[in-house]
């Protein structure tokens, strides 16, 4: 099985609605799922580095809406400030198609339950995804919730 993960890029001025814990007005921006690749797209971003500084963050932000109960047990709503998209963007901005396969080495990832040899590609395209999110969400002053389950 495994968790799985996706986000999703909000205007900044819907973050009452999160506060709140009221539905969103409209659609989001921007969704993008990732299934269980979280985990190699934060090697790739981290530079081999699942924990890295600030890319380590991309699917488990440390801004958490939710109860205490709720926050322990790993749930509630987890988001990106405009300041975080930032410094997100900044690691991972320059980052291109050739850099980023680079920086997925089959034999370095072996470790990383969901990385399969065969969905390179699939991998390549997801990591652009996630750079180009965090591109236009720094450009709007969007926030970026992760949800992961």
């Amino acid at each position: 099985m495994g968790m799985t993960a996706s986000l999703t890029r909000i205007k900044s001025v819907h973050l009452d609605h999160l506060l709140n814990q009221e539905p969103l007005p409209g659609d989001p921006e921007e969704e993008l799922y990732v299934d269980k690749d979280w985990e190699s797209i934060m090697y790739v971003f981290g530079n081999g580095s699942v924990g890295a500084p600030i890319t380590g963050d991309i699917f488990m932000p440390e801004e958490v809406i939710g109860d205490e109960e709720a926050i322990q047990c790993g749930e509630g709503i987890r988001y990106h400030t405009p300041e975080a998209v930032k410094a997100i963007n900044v690691m991972i901005s320059d980052l291109t198609e050739a850099s980023v396969r680079e920086l997925i080495v089959p034999e370095k990832m072996e470790h990383i339950y969901s990385f399969h040899p065969d969905e390179t590609e699939l991998l390549v395209e997801r990591c652009l995804s996630v750079i180009e999110l965090f591109k236009r969400a720094e450009q709007n002053g969007d926030l970026v919730i992760a949800g992961m389950g």
